[in-house]
């Protein structure tokens, strides 16, 4: 496979759309026909779900959305909304009960606004601090869902192995 910088973007931002577009893609794949008993599974008392985790890679995504393309942090309107995806709080488990359409709602939502502001910056933008979290460049913050949805997939992987038992 080769992995090349999307068209409608400069160089750098080019090559990380296709980045998140593939991960997203391989995501889409492991979730694909799950059942809403599936995305609720936790494997013991100290795990996470594979419906938390879906909506903490989209909550992680937005939470990067606003430094990056409005630049502030959360309001308090959207901290409220997608508090129970930030790490600290995944182990209150209030995400549970949605089927699998929930999830892909938020994280295709999520992902159409990225790509769609992210047309609006150059590649000397991606390379830039961020004022609101200044020990941060533009190309960080994007990294730093990417990867995290990269992570989680392997998450998914491992909780997979122990319903299918």
């Amino acid at each position: 496979m080769l992995l090349l910088p999307h068209q409608d973007y400069d160089n750098h931002i080019g090559m990380l759309v296709s980045q998140m577009n593939y991960t997203r893609k391989v995501t889409l794949q492991l979730v694909q026909k799950m059942t809403r008993k599936e995305l609720d599974f936790y494997v013991d008392e100290k795990s996470n779900s594979i419906g938390m985790l879906l909506f903490h890679i989209a909550g992680s995504e937005f939470y990067y959305q606003r430094p990056l393309f409005y630049d502030r942090l959360m309001n308090e309107q959207e901290s409220e909304k997608h508090k129970d995806a930030a790490p600290e709080n995944m182990k209150a488990r209030k995400v549970h009960s949605n089927d699998l359409n929930f999830y892909l709602s938020e994280l295709q939502e999520i992902r159409e606004h990225t790509l769609e502001n992210l047309k609006n910056y150059d590649d000397n933008w991606i390379f830039m601090r961020n004022q609101h979290i200044p020990i941060l460049n533009n190309y960080y913050m994007i990294r730093h869902f990417v990867n995290d949805e990269i992570n989680h997939q392997g998450h998914i992987k491992w909780i997979m192995k122990r319903f299918q038992k």
